[in-house]
């Protein structure tokens, strides 16, 4: 765990919002955001089961560079390509859950940025993450 008061990678530290959008438990979702904050990262979890235009106006509203999100289903596409679109692209669209597996094509489909296959995937990504846009320390 990284001490209080610590810096991380980043001077100023990115921010991210989680959410799920079909999962009730929310395992994953929970472990990304620890990873992340580990590494520096400001996490704010919206919730389980979260609608994507709330997930898309927290984002804007809390000025994040990366939105997280879970997706278990299939039959999720619609929710999670209104994500992608409501987003400007400032905002890393970052997904992960057994529905990319089943369907290799879905993240373009629906403008995800980047699918974190695994927690050793996104500690890949974060390490080489680089925020689009500069933030007031």
């Amino acid at each position: 765990m990284r001490e209080a008061g610590r810096p991380g990678l980043w001077a100023p530290a990115p921010t991210m919002v989680t959410a799920t959008i079909d999962d009730a438990i929310g395992q994953g979702i929970d472990l990304i955001g620890r990873f992340a904050e580990a590494l520096g990262v400001r996490v704010e979890f919206l919730g389980l089961m979260q609608p994507p235009q709330r997930i898309v106006r927290e984002a804007r509203k809390r000025n994040a560079d990366l939105a997280g999100v879970t997706v278990l289903q299939l039959d999720t596409e619609p929710v999670l390509s209104q994500i992608g679109r409501g987003l400007p692209h400032e905002i890393t669209l970052i997904a992960g859950g057994p529905a990319f597996r089943l369907d290799p094509e879905l993240a373009d489909r629906a403008g995800v940025s980047f699918v974190a296959r695994d927690a050793a995937a996104f500690l890949r990504f974060l390490l080489g993450y680089a925020p689009d846009r500069q933030r007031p320390e």
